[in-house]
């Protein structure tokens, strides 16, 4: 529910789903506009394989 509610916002920066889902996770509602978040997206990326 959190993420269908905050993902419109993600739009326009052209991430893919699992990227804007852990940047949203990470640093709320404007997590996928935030640079603070690309850290923890680079984590997950090399962690669980998503792109």
């Amino acid at each position: 529910a959190y993420i269908n509610r905050y993902k419109g916002g993600c739009a326009s920066t052209g991430e893919g789903a699992c990227q804007v889902m852990a940047r949203l996770h990470n640093g709320g509602p404007s997590g996928c506009k935030i640079s603070g978040t690309v850290g923890y997206w680079n984590v997950i990326k090399s962690c669980c394989g998503c792109s």
